[in-house]
């Protein structure tokens, strides 16, 4: 049966170490170590419940079998194979020295025998012996070596030896933070268990112990303090070199061999709890120290080729040295031609310098050397994601996904790929999976919440970015993501809270200035907006975004030249900037320039078939130039793409009134009125279609109705003035014409031809009455 109790003891110390080394990435920890923390929780559950008797040892052993526990085997690369930093690259050089499992101890029969009954006696109290030396302290770590077995008659002392070449090593570097202490509890090399627990004992990093019978020296070196596998442990023997055979081949590796090899894995354990606590620099120098550390002759050592790679990754962190880490792979790979995870990770460091192809030909090979790498063909993915090459890169990702459905990040990367492809269903359901698999993933509810931003659900979008900031806090896409929300939600002040914090959390990110920008116009604080709109600018010159925002405000503040000239500029940095052309073509219709209008409004539509806006204003521009027909299939090419358009009936209402089509026109003024009754303009429009028909009082209703909604419609009182003269009711034409003349006066000057035009009909309207 199971001993339960020290197998709880043992997963809640590996849940404790899990969870301070989660707590060191700040809400950021790598998917692989949240994983093993749940896991570990599940797994105290299940033997919480076994102790109880709540379920049967049977039913508890399958229960934990696909857990990723320290009581189980683990894949030791797969953890240093992400794009991303994996804090369990911290087990890799030594794991790779792993060999699992203790030599068997042969225990012979029991001789069972009959004794007389004794008296039993009181057993003395025993009195507690302090510890030799102290246990491992925060910040440091600790290397307890038991005094060696020895069968010889020459003592050499090989634990002393140890001790002082690992101090030696270790001061040469200046690592103040290794302690060496040798316990004098002696150990032979079959007593794994008593070393271990030794360790524990002392809380610490690693323990060695050994013998040396004179014909044979076996040394064992144990890393306690990784909870990712049952042990970490390192078997160095020497039978060749005997002190009986070759005295002074033996006293050499007692003295130096041997020494240097631990003295390496010391010191490259010593660099692991470096990097556990985040200092990487001091852990690149010992790791250094450590390869430094073996005679130039010990190349082939098993652990070498691992300690480049594990220095490779280390220059791969900010602030990296990109050109180095190459480097260390590169000879961890000369060491290993063998080694696909080198491979695999001088790929990421060529993609990150740009290198692409020297990338894809990395990957290749990791996976030549292993097909089931999954990591490979994620990372390969990326690559051929980011060269356009997007049905390739899905085929990788798809096969990542076949070796490990349960990688959150490969459903990730090939969400983003569907989005790009504009297949959002597919990158939604996949940006699901990823969070179902890790619902601490921040970055995927970033992703999720633009797709729910784009297909209008604002509130799901604002739920998504919420959960990512309360994962993240310094999360500054999440703060302008979601600013980008509220301000489609007319929330203006919320936005730019939003745009604020993320600003304050990165000062360099132009997008934000950008957004920013936007929500300042839309509250008409125009001064504002340029100001966010230059500061974008400076931080990145090519963003044509940014001149067509640029371009809008200047538009609304009226001024027209420095609009079209940043119009002008973001189509030189993006010619398939539809919406630029459209402005632009508008800025040109109202300086009169209609034949360029024109030109950018079929380069509108040619770009986007379906910009209903562009073909009613090039039907306005068809009209100016007298092309009626051609004016009145984009108007209506317009409303069957939007059969609410409200403008593009009524313009193709003043078309048909003016070809004299009066019963189509009205159609189109009664369906604008439907659409938008507050609009003064259709009313008088329609008056006018009544008019022409000869049905005056109709006329006379809307013109009237015109000028309910807007009292200072000059036109609408002078078309109700002629509808008056029709009539003959002289009085009222006459009182509506003047009325109209007073307005266009005010508006349009005293020369202007309507001013003009109103003053003759006066006249005429008196004459008429003074005969």
């Amino acid at each position: 049966m199971s001993d339960y109790k020290t197998i709880l003891l043992k997963l809640n110390k590996n849940l404790n170490i899990l969870q301070e080394r989660e707590a060191k990435y700040g809400g950021n920890a790598p998917l692989d170590l949240l994983n093993q923390i749940r896991d570990h929780q599940e797994a105290i559950t299940l033997t919480e419940r076994a102790i109880a008797g709540e379920i049967t040892e049977a039913d508890w052993q399958e229960a934990l079998q696909p857990l990723n526990l320290s009581l189980t085997a683990t894949n030791i690369f797969q953890f240093f194979i992400q794009a991303v930093p994996l804090w369990i690259i911290v087990s890799l050089g030594i794991i790779l020295l792993i060999i699992l499992g203790v030599g068997i101890i042969n225990v012979g029969p029991i001789s069972m025998a009959l004794f007389p009954t004794a008296t039993p006696t009181v057993t003395p109290t025993p009195t507690a012996t302090p510890l030799p030396f102290q246990p491992e302290k925060d910040n440091e770590t600790l290397i307890v070596i038991a005094t060696f077995h020895e069968t010889t008659a020459t003592h050499t002392e090989p634990h002393v030896k140890i001790k002082r070449a690992i101090e030696a090593a270790a001061q040469e570097v200046g690592l103040e933070s290794l302690r060496v202490e040798i316990h004098p509890t002696e150990l032979n090399a079959d007593q794994r268990a008593e070393a271990e627990t030794l360790g524990e004992q002392y809380n610490a990093s690693m323990v060695i112990w050994g013998e040396d019978t004179g014909v044979q020296v076996l040394v064992n070196f144990f890393n306690l303090k990784e909870p990712d596998f049952e042990a970490v442990y390192v078997e160095i023997g020497e039978t060749l070199r005997t002190q009986i055979a070759n005295p002074t081949a033996y006293a050499g590796f007692i003295t130096s061999d041997l020494p240097a090899q631990l003295t390496f894995l010391s010191l490259f354990a010593a660099g692991q709890s470096y990097y556990i606590q985040a200092e990487y620099p001091a852990a690149i120098k010992v790791i250094e120290k450590a390869v430094a550390s073996l005679p130039s002759d010990t190349s082939s050592l098993a652990g070498i080729a691992e300690a480049y790679f594990f220095l490779g990754w280390l220059y791969g962190v900010p602030p990296a040295d990109l050109e180095r880490a190459v480097l260390d792979y590169s000879q961890a790979l000369d060491l290993n031609p063998e080694f696909a995870e080198a491979y695999n990770n001088r790929g990421i460091t060529y993609y990150d310098l740009g290198q692409t192809e020297a990338a894809l030909a990395d990957y290749n090979r990791a996976l030549d050397l292993n097909p089931e790498l999954a990591a490979a063909y994620n990372n390969r993915g990326n690559t051929y994601k980011n060269l356009g090459q997007t049905e390739v890169a899905l085929t990788d990702y798809n096969q990542a996904l076949n070796l490990n459905p349960a990688d959150a990040e490969v459903y990730f990367n090939r969400g983003s790929t569907y989005y790009d492809l504009g297949q959002t269903e597919a990158a939604l359901t996949d940006f699901n999976q990823a969070i179902d698999l890790n619902p601490e993933y921040a970055k995927a509810y970033i992703n999720r919440g633009i797709i729910y931003y784009d297909l209008g659900q604002y509130q799901a979008a604002l739920t998504d970015y919420n959960k990512a900031l309360d994962l993240n806090p310094e999360y500054a896409e999440a703060y302008n993501n979601r600013g980008n929300t509220y301000n489609a939600l007319g929330q203006y002040e919320a936005a730019l809270a939003d745009y604020n914090q993320a600003l304050d959390l990165n000062p360099e990110y132009a997008e934000a200035y950008l957004n920013r920008g936007v929500a300042y116009k839309n509250l008409g604080q125009y001064e504002a907006a340029l100001a966010d709109y230059n500061q974008a600018l400076d931080l990145n010159p090519a963003d044509a975004e940014v001149y067509f925002n640029r371009g809008n405000t200047y538009y609304d503040l009226g001024q027209t030249e420095a609009a079209l000239a940043d119009y002008s500029q973001a189509l030189d940095l993006n010619s398939e900037l539809a919406e630029a052309y459209l402005n632009r073509g508008l800025i040109y219709y109202n300086l009169g320039q209609t034949e360029a209008a024109l030109a950018d409004y079929n380069q509108t539509l040619d770009l986007n078939p379906e910009f209903v806006e562009a073909y009613n204003n090039r039907g306005l521009a068809y009209y100016d130039l007298g092309q009626t027909e051609a004016a009145l299939a984009d108007y209506s090419q317009a409303i069957d793409l939007n059969p609410v358009y409200a403008e593009a009936y009524l313009n193709r209402g003043v078309v048909y009134n003016n070809l004299g089509q009066y019963e189509a026109a009205l159609t189109d003024y009664s369906q604008v009125i439907n659409l938008n009754p507050e609009l003064p303009v259709a009313y008088n429009n329609r008056g006018n279609a009544y008019a022409n028909l000869g049905q005056t009082e109709a006329a006379l209703v809307d013109y009237s109705q015109a000028l309910e909604l807007n009292p200072a419609y000059a036109e609408a009182y002078y078309n109700r003035g002629n509808t008056y003269y029709d009539l003959g009711q002289y009085e009222a034409a006459l009182a509506n014409y003047e009325q109209a003349l007073a307005i266009f006066k005010e508006q349009l000057g005293p020369d202007h031809p309507y001013t003009k035009m109103t003053q003759e009909n006066i006249a005429e309207v008196r004459k008429e009455m003074d005969k």
